[in-house]
């Protein structure tokens, strides 16, 4: 029996140091440090800035050269007419044609032009149409076809009496992201003030709990006493029913002091991103340092570097885009396009069923041999 008793012992005891370690103990560096980094008001500005940040990577992105290839579906059609015929009824026949096309593109927009911008294209292009369709010569003879059309065009598109777009994006990403990281460092400097007056707040009423408790542990002394004295006559009745009184408030105030602490508490953990469920409690070393402030350079570093200010200056350069935007809308568009072509055409003479690669391979040749330019 004593040795399962030992057991129990050991095992309520271990218990009891595990609870004891699972308290963690903050100060108000650690509390801080925890906040800026599991703070839900942290976290939802740290993907406004990365938003802001990958809206401008795009910006930068569209200053790049790009590809655009479209590639149109075969189209197949196919049918009958009716074909007449000398001495005789109209003969139905049958027609159709098969076609495909596609080109790439590969342009480098050019924002840095004046007064608009502009982009230069090379496109590269295919075309092929196999077509059949009866003679009207001799309804029992189909003519047939296949042809392929190659093309390389250098294109220069220039928009007139317009803003640039391209231009005007960059900036507003620019000033996004500006204005998005300047609200991040103030709600830094923010929440280290919020987490430093809540830690204090915790910590005063963690004192409150223990002061009340004090009182409470003495009160008892003076109660059991007074009510010792009071059974031995030594004390009247009415001074042991106010000591007992007073207990009983002593009480009530600690109670109150202990939940008081524990709603202090729970804002704390919520405050700084820790689970409700986690035990903390704050330790701090209380040091009163005497600081002096010039005015006049409080004033002139204010000016320079509160976040406020430079973001009303960053709405100001925003109106200013807006402004333009909308005047663009309103006035005369025009649009200069030149280009340079090389073009070819397969030999409508090649036999009907000649294999794409050799029709274009033919049309090729005649690109590169003729001076069919545009």
């Amino acid at each position: 029996m004593r040795k399962y008793f030992l057991i129990l012992v050991l095992f309520f005891t271990s218990q009891s140091v595990i609870l004891a370690q699972d308290v963690t103990v903050l100060t108000l560096d650690e509390s801080i440090n925890i906040a800026l980094k599991e703070s839900f008001t942290i976290k939802s500005i740290k993907q406004l800035v990365y938003s802001a940040e990958r809206n401008l990577w795009a910006a930068k992105a569209g200053y790049r050269t790009y590809a655009l290839s479209k590639i149109s579906a075969p189209v197949y059609d196919e049918g009958f007419r009716l074909v007449e015929v000398v001495n005789g009824n109209p003969v139905p026949k049958q027609y159709g044609s098969f076609q495909v096309k596609g080109n790439l593109d590969i342009i480098q927009p050019m924002p840095w032009i004046p007064f608009g911008g502009g982009s230069l294209t090379f496109r590269a292009e295919g075309y092929q149409l196999n077509s059949w369709t009866p003679s009207p010569l001799n309804p029992g003879i189909d003519l047939k076809s296949n042809q392929f059309y190659t093309s390389l065009s250098a294109i220069v598109n220039k928009p007139l009496f317009t803003i640039n777009q391209l231009k005007l994006g960059l900036k507003q990403a620019e000033l996004n992201y500006e204005r998005q990281s300047k609200v991040f460092k103030r709600s830094e400097l923010d929440l280290v003030y919020q987490v430093t007056r809540a830690f204090y707040q915790l910590y005063r009423r963690i004192q409150e709990v223990k002061i009340n408790q004090e009182k409470v542990e003495r009160q008892k002394m003076i109660y059991e006493t007074t009510k010792k004295k009071y059974e031995a006559g030594l004390a009247a009745e009415v001074e042991a029913m106010q000591a007992e009184v007073e207990l009983v408030q002593y009480k009530n105030e600690l109670k109150a002091s202990e939940s008081r602490k524990k709603e202090q508490e729970e804002a704390f953990k919520q405050l700084i991103g820790l689970p409700l469920s986690q035990d903390i409690t704050v330790i701090t070393e209380l040091e009163v340092e005497p600081v002096y402030v010039d005015v006049d350079q409080a004033v002139n570093l204010a000016l320079k570097n509160r976040s406020e200010i430079v973001e009303k200056m960053i709405d100001i350069e925003e109106q200013k885009i807006q402004i333009k935007q909308i005047d663009a809308q309103v006035s005369i568009k025009g649009n200069l396009r030149g280009y340079y072509r090389f073009s070819g055409f397969s030999d409508p003479d090649l036999p009907y069923g000649t294999p794409t690669e050799d029709l274009f391979n033919n049309s090729w040749d005649v690109l590169r041999r003729t001076p069919n330019r545009g």
